[in-house]
């Protein structure tokens, strides 16, 4: 990157959503498709999630961090929560993280539910017993949809 360019997301959150809503209505209604559109789904409302609460529920962000490591943080974990520090996030397990912010903020319901998705996206990456269905995947993905525009503007 050049000195002065301004960096450039290659991919958004709202990206991640548009990829599930492309997938759904290619109509191909073949397995792959209906997971990979779930998956899709859920990382859109994860990275919406975690950008909402990076931006303006920092403070409760970090407390629920804190508390679920459950061990004094050295200077440097210390340095790096403050902060926010990208690499720091990634070694903790936000999926648990962020529902729990969303609960100490009072968004209870919305916990709850980024949880189940949560579920639901492991179910369909990892459950190869499961079969999915076109019309419950669009239901899935419209409703994680109305989740990720609630989380924007909390």
């Amino acid at each position: 990157m050049k000195k002065g360019s301004v960096l450039q997301l290659l991919i958004t959150c709202e990206k991640f959503l548009d990829s599930a809503k492309r997938i759904l209505a290619s109509k191909s209604g073949n397995e792959e498709d209906l997971r990979t559109a779930i998956s899709r789904a859920y990382y859109s409302l994860y990275h919406q999630t975690l950008l909402t609460t990076k931006n303006r529920y920092s403070l409760d962000l970090i407390d629920t961090i804190e508390k679920r490591k459950k061990r004094r943080l050295s200077r440097r974990e210390e340095t790096q929560l403050s902060s926010l520090d990208s690499n720091f996030l990634r070694s903790i397990n936000l999926h648990r993280i962020l529902p729990l912010t969303l609960a100490k903020i009072g968004e209870s319901t919305k916990s709850v539910l980024l949880k189940n998705y949560r579920v639901l996206r492991n179910q369909a990456d990892y459950d190869l017993k499961l079969n999915f269905n076109e019309s419950d995947v669009t239901t899935y993905v419209t409703a994680i949809e109305t989740l990720f525009n609630e989380v924007k503007v909390l």
